[in-house]
């Protein structure tokens, strides 16, 4: 996975951001992500991140390069709750032939949770969080651009409810829905992808691809 964070000096919002699910990157997509990220007349750019998987075979584990960028407690994945799917990385590194190293999100229908809780729901997901470096969070006065590429499997199933990829979130005030959602699910029994924009309360789709 390729994630590139860019704060840049005006005009924004307070903000967290959560990469859920399968992404994918490599050096080759640098320039493509660089070109596409947001770089808007008279604004300099503040501070940037970037998260790469370094291949399987040496260098960091997932868990280490993830931890390294967004801090301690940025990984919510199965395997590090007790009551939830032991044994097994839920966050991997492997490399395609075309563009390199990337990192694999896994969840099992079956057996994964939502933080140690089976209910309706898994979670895999790594966050920006409280505790992540000032420089990754959004702010009053500051706009941020995230750049990132992502390959879902043909096979991957979504429902009538949702399967969240990406969320951007509030952090205190009125934060118990994320402001903006990048969702799969089914409607009118056809799958597609979907932007979801919830400033309060209130849901409204933004675009939608089936």
């Amino acid at each position: 996975m390729k994630l590139k964070v860019n704060t840049l000096t005006k005009t924004g919002l307070s903000a967290a951001m959560l990469v859920v699910l399968t992404a994918c990157s490599s050096s080759k997509l640098n320039d493509d992500l660089q070109s596409q990220a947001l770089h808007p007349e008279n604004k300099q750019i503040l501070a940037s991140a970037n998260l790469d998987a370094d291949g399987p075979d040496y260098g960091q584990s997932a868990y280490q390069l993830i931890r390294q960028q967004f801090g301690k407690n940025a990984i919510e994945s199965p395997d590090r709750f007790k009551n939830d799917h032991q044994g097994e990385l839920h966050l991997q590194e492997y490399t395609d032939k075309l563009y390199g190293p990337f990192f694999r999100f896994i969840l099992h229908r079956d057996l994964d949770g939502n933080k140690g809780k089976y209910i309706d729901r898994q979670r895999n997901e790594i966050k920006v969080y409280g505790g992540s470096a000032d420089a990754l969070k959004g702010y009053q006065g500051r706009h941020f651009s995230y750049s990132w590429k992502f390959r879902v499997s043909n096979d991957m199933q979504v429902t009538n409810k949702f399967t969240h990829l990406f969320q951007l979130k509030a952090v205190g005030g009125e934060d118990s829905m994320p402001i903006i959602t990048l969702t799969g699910n089914t409607r009118n029994g056809k799958a597609g992808i979907e932007v979801r924009h919830s400033p309060l309360r209130q849901t409204r789709i933004l675009a939608r691809a089936d």
